[in-house]
């Protein structure tokens, strides 16, 4: 009977711990870019989100993710897919 029991304990523990990994949500990754100017050039595609921190940034490309930018200038001429936010002192 104590053989059944510890049975029955461990495939719960089995069975929550699968779920656990089942329903942990995936996190998302992020490039990072510092620099003086920092150009994405036509037809560069940022599959990630991208944080750049420049005194100058120009946006020529693809950005799949959320931009956020700090620099004294930003000049956006692609395309953002998601949220952009600019940070100024």
């Amino acid at each position: 009977m104590n053989h059944m029991k510890l049975n029955k304990k461990l495939g719960l523990v089995l069975l929550m711990s699968l779920l656990l990994f089942v329903f942990v949500p995936l996190t998302k990754a992020f490039d990072g870019i510092d620099g003086e100017n920092v150009t994405i050039e036509a037809g560069e595609v940022v599959e990630d989100d991208l944080y750049v921190g420049a005194n100058k940034f120009v946006l020529n490309g693809t950005i799949k993710g959320e931009l956020i930018v700090a620099s004294a200038e930003t000049v956006i001429n692609g395309t953002v897919e998601g949220d952009c936010w600019r940070l100024v002192n």
